[in-house]
């Protein structure tokens, strides 16, 4: 409200602002709207105008740079005829890269020589490499089966008829020696069977209780002196002695199974004995005759 009471004069000292002033600490003093000047009263037409010429020029400016950056045809032919009178010298030079854009095709072109003969090189050392695997498979199969017989073979095998009465001979030989391989494997079998039965037998008959008889006196219980018990001991092994009688009390017939049985255990090892070294016997009797 006082802006609008304020007088003439106070406006011809101090211009109107176009807008209000705030003062900060980095700014300093207010900034003022300068006064419109009769240049900027133009219309819009005239702006349109000016607008378009400045569009106009700035695409002349383009197409100056864009026809500065790629050569002319006679700059191309200029080159051309350079080049070939360098291959006449037997001095051909690389070109000069004018632009990026020929400076990166230059260096795709360096990259993609550089990658085509590291694929060459793989691929000659693949192929090396699969003509090793096929050598190593063919030796490794040739090992495995049978060889073939050659020519030369061939020619000698009507030399020696007696080769194949040898091979027979062997082949019979090694037959029989399986078959008795076979049955004293068997053998053994049995005789392995037979152990462990006895075996068997003999820890039951360890294992059962051996009751010993004892003849006391039907009065006497357990909290006797030491002196009676030891009398009893005595009357119990006296006694039959006394009669002129042995009692079998079934210990005797135990210690006799014991006895058998550790005879049969016996043989059977002395069977096995006299079989491994009959096995021995048989294939030293094998090996000379080879031999």
């Amino acid at each position: 409200m006082k802006n609008k009471f304020k007088s003439k004069r106070y406006f011809k000292k101090h211009q109107r602002l176009g807008y209000l002033p705030v003062q900060t600490v980095l700014e300093g003093d207010d900034l003022e709207s300068p006064a419109p000047s009769p240049q900027h009263t133009l219309s819009s037409q005239e702006m349109h105008s000016r607008l378009e010429l400045y569009a106009s020029r700035l695409a002349e400016v383009e197409l100056r740079t864009r026809s500065n950056s790629t050569p002319d045809s006679s700059e191309d032919e200029h080159q051309l005829i350079a080049q070939y009178c360098q291959t006449l010298s037997g001095e051909l030079a690389l070109p000069v890269p004018r632009s990026p854009a020929q400076i990166m095709a230059l260096i795709d072109a360096e990259q993609r020589e550089e990658l085509e003969a590291m694929i060459h090189e793989l691929e000659e050392e693949n192929r090396h490499l699969q003509s090793e695997y096929e050598r190593l498979r063919g030796s490794r199969g040739s090992r495995s089966v049978s060889p073939t017989v050659t020519e030369e073979e061939q020619e000698q095998e009507p030399l020696t008829p007696c080769r194949d009465e040898e091979m027979l001979a062997e082949a019979k030989l090694l037959r029989q020696h399986k078959g008795r391989l076979e049955a004293r494997m068997q053998i053994l079998e049995d005789h392995n069977r037979q152990l462990e039965a006895q075996l068997h037998r003999l820890r039951q008959l360890l294992d059962e209780p051996q009751p010993v008889p004892v003849r006391g006196n039907p009065q006497n219980n357990g909290y006797g002196t030491p002196n009676a018990s030891w009398n009893r001991t005595v009357i119990v092994e006296q006694a039959p002695r006394r009669n002129g009688q042995i009692p079998d009390h079934g210990g005797s017939a135990r210690v006799g199974n014991l006895l058998h049985m550790a005879g049969n255990l016996g043989k059977a090892v002395g069977t096995l004995v006299t079989v491994m070294t009959d096995d021995e016997d048989a294939s030293g009797s094998e090996d000379e005759l080879k031999h």
